[in-house]
């Protein structure tokens, strides 16, 4: 062979595998069974993607794609791991950041308008001059009455950053024509505590709805506050509180444990170990202590409980908490998006691991918890003894089970009768809140004289027309005539219709006051510490 040929056969060879790579594309382009072209994880990824994009029968977007992609991933993983859209990013974070911003306002849907239920002390609509029982017709000029409005519609058109404008078209009762307002909107603060306020002659109750990055600063100031009115006994109510930021359970939790003591630790396949302990500055280290749970408690619920119950500092009352202890680090991707993997998981100071057991199946796992609600085995006795054998100790000695969640020390099974099967189904259908919302719209002037929740627990009284007039509403609906109504359950009736009246008249506070009155929960914990209601 010559020299000058052997000068050309790489060229050849190279013009060949380029050929063999185009026909093998065509090949596979044009063939409806054709074989995607790299095989290997992260390719397969892209080229079915790809290859959706250029064959499959409707539009699709790419984004919508991956994200399905990146959904089904982590849904291989355990029941926490999650991938956020950068559309639901925003949303997920507002109620954990303490503040948001918008007009300052709190509506609900009622007979397709949006109605006011509070403005907010101190924010936007209040100093515009909105007022309670107002109706919002419209925002910019977009209708927001009528058949069809939902609330995220609302928010969507309500918030926005602060400083930008919006005009709204407010209808009031009593006058014959539209009000204009212009807000300007702004910086919102929130707070997770729905109620802090004294219960007894010396105990305080405080209602925790969820773990935010300002719980623990305005929970050490409504303890000082309590304090200052006598407060020695307090009970902690973190019932279907699902959890928050881990940080703020851990300073929360330093707010009762005398300095050092574990709260809790960390550890993980890839993460050491890591234990948090109590800073010893908290202002309530020695008063009687009692924490509420349930089964919709979870997370950082369940870490301040477990903080309690290990260390001997106070009593768990109510009904087995959710058992969710695995700890999640955040990705954020720079559309927005972020994705939250779970790299290690929750133990208590004894070492029980928070976390049950998963088998990969999410509804069932999600759903697990109501189906313990409603066998009547877990109401009355501690079921995780039953789960798991192992034999953890607190400081005290005292022995407790790991098995997933915090058992309490005192179960409190739900009511299961009659009387609260119909009260059930008047709250899941709405018809209760929306009665006694009807009932404060029309009799708007004649409660607002009451100048407190205070003073409307102590001298206001549900008229017997209004009970007969829900029951008859109720009985249209095919509610009443099912579960007819038993004496005692009409009293329950009359003070759930007044809690409902002080929480659109005043706060959740006022609420939660009247209600604790039938709470049987709220009872079991002021027998243990001997008290009373201030009724």
């Amino acid at each position: 062979m010559s020299n000058k040929n052997i000068t050309y056969l790489p060229l050849l060879f190279a013009f060949l595998i380029l050929l063999g790579i185009y026909i093998g594309t065509q090949i596979n382009r044009n063939t409806g069974n054709g074989i995607l072209r790299d095989q290997s994880g992260s390719g397969k990824v892209d080229n079915l993607i790809r290859y959706i994009e250029e064959n499959y029968v409707d539009t699709v977007g790419r984004q919508a794609l991956y994200d399905g992609a990146i959904e089904g991933l982590l849904n291989k993983l355990d029941p926490h791991s999650q991938y956020i859209p950068a559309s639901d990013f925003q949303a997920m974070m507002d109620p954990l950041r303490g503040n948001f911003e918008g007009i300052g306002v709190q509506f609900r849907v009622f007979r397709d308008s949006i109605t006011v239920v509070h403005t907010l002390e101190g924010g936007p609509s209040e100093a515009a001059g909105i007022k309670a029982g107002d109706r919002i017709i419209s925002a910019d000029g977009k209708k927001l009455s009528g058949r069809g409005i939902t609330s995220d519609e609302v928010v969507d058109l309500l918030k926005g950053p602060s400083g930008s404008k919006v005009v709204l078209k407010v209808y009031r009762r009593g006058l014959s024509r539209l009000l204009t307002f212009t807000v300007s909107r702004g910086v919102i603060e929130t707070s997770s505590l729905d109620a802090a306020f004294m219960i007894g002659d010396d105990a305080a109750y405080i209602k925790i709805s969820r773990f935010s990055a300002t719980t623990a600063a305005d929970a050490r100031k409504a303890l000082i506050r309590l304090h200052g009115q006598g407060m020695k006994k307090l009970i902690v109510d973190l019932r279907d509180n699902s959890g928050g930021f881990l940080q703020a359970a851990i300073d929360l939790a330093g707010e009762f444990l005398p300095k050092k003591r574990t709260i809790v630790y960390t550890e993980g396949r890839k993460r050491s170990r890591k234990t948090y302990y109590a800073e010893g500055n908290g202002t309530f280290t020695s008063g009687e202590l009692i924490i509420l749970i349930n089964e919709g408690s979870a997370s950082a619920s369940e870490i301040l409980a477990g903080a309690v119950q290990d260390n001997d500092r106070g009593l768990i009352i109510g009904r087995r908490s959710f058992g969710k202890g695995l700890v999640q680090e955040e990705l954020d991707f720079r559309d927005g998006s972020a994705v939250r993997l779970t790299v290690a998981k929750y133990y208590t100071p004894s070492g029980r691991c928070i976390q049950r057991a998963y088998d990969g199946e999410a509804e069932d796992y999600a759903m697990e918890p109501m189906r313990r609600l409603l066998r009547d085995g877990d109401l009355q006795t501690d079921t995780i003894a039953q789960s798991d054998t192992v034999k953890y100790y607190t400081s005290g000695g005292r022995v407790v089970y790991g098995g997933g969640g915090i058992s309490p020390d005192f179960p409190v099974p739900p009511a299961r009768d009659e009387s609260f099967r119909l009260l059930h189904r008047l709250s899941n259908s709405g018809l209760l809140q929306q009665h006694t919302f009807e009932y404060l719209d029309i009799h708007r002037k004649s409660l607002e004289t009451y100048r407190s929740w205070k003073d409307f627990a102590r001298d206001f009284s549900v008229p017997d027309e209004m009970l007969t007039h829900l029951l008859d509403q109720a009985k249209k609906q095919g509610i009443q005539d099912i579960i007819p109504l038993k004496p005692e359950g009409r009293e329950t009736l009359r003070t759930l219709i007044k809690a409902f009246l002080a929480r659109n008249l005043f706060s959740d506070e006022g609420f939660y006051f009247i209600y604790n009155q039938t709470d049987q929960t709220v009872i079991e914990a002021l027998k243990q510490l001997q008290d009373k209601f201030m009724v």
